[in-house]
C-alpha cells in the first residue's frame, strides 16, 4: 500500500488530554494496513501511555457511528530521544492490521494521559487528512489509555477544532 496521511515536516506540538481525531477520505483502491507512523514528542517516561485507533464510517466532520477497524492497545514504552516519527510496529511492538475499503471515511484517534504528539500546523500540510481535525469525546469515552476504544463511536460531545495529527499509514 502507498503511504497515506500527513508526512509534511511542518510540526506543532499537540498536548492531548482527550480524544484527538484526524479525518480523511481513503483513495479509490482498498488498502491493507501494515504499519502506522506517528510523530511523537519526548515528554513521558513510559508510565502514562497512549492508545490509538482507526475507525471507518461516520459522516463528514462527525465520527458518530464509525466502526472500529483497529485498536493499538495501551502503549507505555519510554520515549527518551528526540521528537521523531515512530513506527507502531517496530518501535512500540503493536500489530497493525485491517483493510480500508475504497472511498471510506477514515478516522485516526489518539488518547494520551499527558504526552505530546506532532501535528500539521496548517491546512496545506495536512496531506490526506482533512481540515476537520478536532479534540472531542464521545458518550461514555474518556482519555484513559488503559480503556479500550468502543466498537462503534458514540455521539460526539464537546468537540473543538484543532490541527491535523502527523500520522501516516503504510
Amino acid at each position: 500500500m502507498a503511504t497515506w496521511g500527513s508526512v509534511n515536516n511542518t510540526t506543532v506540538d499537540l498536548t492531548l488530554g482527550n480524544n484527538y481525531f484526524s479525518e480523511g477520505v481513503w483513495g479509490s483502491v482498498a488498502g491493507d494496513l501494515t504499519d502506522i507512523y506517528v510523530h511523537m514528542g519526548v515528554v513521558w517516561a513510559g508510565d502514562e501511555g497512549f492508545r490509538c485507533a482507526v475507525y471507518t464510517g461516520g459522516s463528514a466532520g462527525n465520527p458518530t457511528g464509525a466502526t472500529l477497524l483497529w485498536d493499538s492497545g495501551d502503549q507505555t514504552q519510554n520515549i527518551t530521544d528526540a521528537a521523531t516519527w515512530r513506527s507502531l510496529t517496530s518501535y512500540f511492538g503493536a500489530t497493525v492490521s485491517g483493510t480500508i475499503a475504497a472511498g471510506a471515511r477514515v478516522w485516526f484517534v489518539a488518547k494520551l494521559a499527558d504526552a505530546t504528539m506532532g501535528g500539521a500546523n496548517s491546512s496545506s500540510s495536512n496531506g490526506d487528512w482533512g481540515t476537520t481535525s478536532r479534540i472531542a469525546n464521545a458518550t461514555g469515552m474518556n482519555n484513559d489509555p488503559t480503556s479500550a476504544f468502543p466498537a462503534t463511536w458514540g455521539t460526539e460531545t464537546g468537540a473543538t477544532t484543532a490541527e491535523a495529527m502527523k500520522v501516516y499509514f503504510e
